[in-house]
């Protein structure tokens, strides 16, 4: 009777570390799909967007990092993929200052 118990207690146990295991392993696998996205709207000092405008993002952790998108009919950027960390967004177009 006691060994019987043993192992309903082993067995248990067993299973329990197998669903928590399985819900690490899930969380883990939410945030490797989560990345940072950063979107924005390049407008003109009335407002208005700016369409055709340069959008450079510089990561301030790691120089080499640059990447480069234009803006769309209403002035709209987006960069997406991004690993978390802290960026540089500059804007340019003819006719305006950076």
């Amino acid at each position: 009777m006691k060994r019987e118990i043993t192992i309903h207690k082993i067995l248990i146990t067993c299973a329990l570390a197998v669903v928590c295991t399985a819900a690490v392993y899930a969380q883990a696998s939410a945030t490797a799909i989560t990345a940072t996205v950063i979107e924005g709207r390049v407008t003109d000092p009335q407002g208005a967007g700016v369409p055709g405008a340069t959008v450079t993002l510089y990561a301030r952790e790691r120089t080499i990092v640059r990447l480069s998108t234009m803006t769309d009919g209403a002035g709209a950027f987006r960069f997406e993929r991004l690993a978390p960390g802290a960026y540089l967004v500059e804007a340019e177009a003819t006719g305006f200052a950076r």
